[in-house]
């Protein structure tokens, strides 16, 4: 119905148009982006951006590069004379003005800033995402928390920086005044080794931001001695010690590998063993040096299993890894599925579960359900909608999908493995991406940013983002409560 609009401008049409762009198919969302590029108000082209807030793949990448092109005589003059405001939209204006690929139509703005000593926030951002080394020159006399988050965006989406040395270094010294975060952050992504005392001496910082900032910028500095004293160093938090070994086996899989093992032994939170190993399973090696790490010690199940579920959903083949770490954690072999016999018997039970039992195990930290899966809005959106599985999946085919979850994905929810030119390997759910960036979110929820210009290759895993064995932990009445729960879901009551 979205393709009827394709020649009609009215301004209802552009009502319809909008509600088509939040629509849950993507090609529904492709027909009316590609619809807008035939408009000639130009607000079409904030009314195509807000897309990027879905979703996104090549297909509609596409149709709103073009879109953004086709519209430019509209919306470009418009937006310099003051007459449309992308109401703080960076991401999309970013888009919109690399899309054009027309570098002069920032230098009106960088000159507004100029002017200004700063201005308006999505502009600044703008500068940071798509701006020149020169335009970023700007940025480094702005007094705003705006202008120092996007020379942060900037170094580290793009390795963008400004080309002066000394007033990069003047700026610096500044911000660490005004923002010790920021400061501290840019030491590392600007190299100023000059100024890595002060980096060292944030890792001991009562604030968890500026903790973090002086842990990247240390590593970045190349201080690995600095890092292993910290994670070594029982007088530290865990917390503290899971980030400088997180930092760590990012410059040296082996030595972040053999920290990483001391602190498995210690009561971690599910996020640090999130943290530990998946740092190393994006490191190229980093697998097997800790499954050798891992050849004389022992660790809870909890953490073994937990470690064996990010190994199972990371895209990367580690035989060796899942052994070590179910001989550390004393791990019972999974049942992988069910015979007729057993699944005919589980099936004629599941019509006595008990819902609310159901509902309770599928809401637990254990299992992290919620991480993935969204129930009448609430929940994660990495994994299919569940919110009328009931009525739509068959018991047994449920069963299966939460014995065997890489046997049946559904399309539209595979995962992406990407491999980085310097080896490291991300995957998960592709959340967005741009010209610049692509954002990520891996199985247990945790966000990533991986520069375009720093990947070499993408592929389609036939592995589920479920882990196999998920549902292990759980008695057979427990499970069958589970089942029940999710049966009942979108049927009526």
């Amino acid at each position: 119905a979205v393709r009827v609009l394709y020649h009609h401008h009215h301004h209802h049409d552009m009502v319809l148009l909008e509600k088509a762009v939040n629509d849950a198919h993507p090609q529904v969302r492709r027909e009316a982006v590609t619809s807008l590029g035939q408009s000639l108000d130009p607000k079409a082209v904030l009314i195509a951006l807000k897309v990027l807030q879905q979703p996104m793949d090549n297909f509609l990448d596409f149709a709103l590069w073009r879109t953004c092109r086709l519209v430019e005589s509209q919306w470009l003059p418009a937006f310099q004379k003051g007459a449309l405001d992308f109401d703080e939209d960076a991401e999309g204006m970013a888009f919109a003005f690399k899309a054009i690929e027309r570098p002069d139509a920032l230098a009106p703005l960088v000159n507004l800033i100029r002017k200004n000593d700063g201005g308006d926030a999505a502009i600044i951002r703008l500068i940071g995402k798509i701006g020149s080394a020169e335009d970023l020159e700007v940025l480094l006399d702005v007094n705003d928390r705006h202008a120092g988050l996007a020379l942060i965006e900037a170094a580290e989406d793009r390795g963008v920086m400004p080309n002066s040395t000394s007033s990069r270094m003047i700026a610096c010294e500044r911000w660490l005044q005004a923002s010790n975060e920021i400061g501290i952050r840019l030491i590392g992504l600007w190299q100023l080794s000059d100024l890595q005392d002060e980096a060292i001496l944030a890792l001991s910082s009562s604030d968890a931001a500026v903790q973090t900032a002086a842990t990247k910028s240390v590593a970045e500095l190349g201080r690995a001695d600095v890092l292993t004293e910290v994670a070594r160093n029982p007088g530290v938090s865990l917390p503290h010690r899971t980030k400088a070994a997180v930092a760590l086996a990012g410059m040296d899989h082996q030595a972040g590998a053999r920290v990483a093992i001391l602190l498995l032994q210690e009561t971690l939170s599910k996020e640090a063993v999130d943290d530990l190993i998946g740092s190393l399973l994006r490191k190229k090696g980093g697998a097997t040096a800790l499954a050798q790490a891992l050849a004389e010690v022992s660790i809870s199940d909890r953490h073994a299993i937990h470690a064996t579920r990010l190994v199972e959903t990371s895209g990367v083949e580690a035989p060796d890894l899942m052994a070590a770490l179910a001989k550390a954690g004393a791990l019972a072999p999974i049942q992988q599925g069910l015979s007729d016999a057993q699944l005919t018997a589980l099936l004629g039970k599941v019509a006595a579960g008990d819902l609310a039992r159901g509902k309770a195990i599928y809401s637990s930290e254990a299992l992290a359900c919620t991480v993935c899966h969204v129930i009448e809005g609430s929940g994660g959106a990495i994994g299919p909608d569940l919110s009328s599985i009931g009525a739509s999946a068959p018991i047994d085919y449920l069963v299966q999908s939460l014995l065997e979850p890489s046997r049946k994905i559904k399309e539209g929810y595979r995962m992406s493995i990407i491999t980085m030119k310097n080896g490291d390997v991300s995957s998960g759910a592709v959340l967005r991406e741009d010209q610049s960036v692509v954002v990520m979110r891996n199985a247990v929820g945790k966000e990533s940013r991986l520069p375009k210009s720093a990947i070499k290759s993408r592929e389609t895993s036939p592995v589920s983002m479920m882990p196999s064995g998920l549902t292990s932990s759980l008695r057979e009445d427990e499970f069958v409560d589970l089942v029940a729960y999710l049966a009942s879901l979108g049927k009526l009551k």
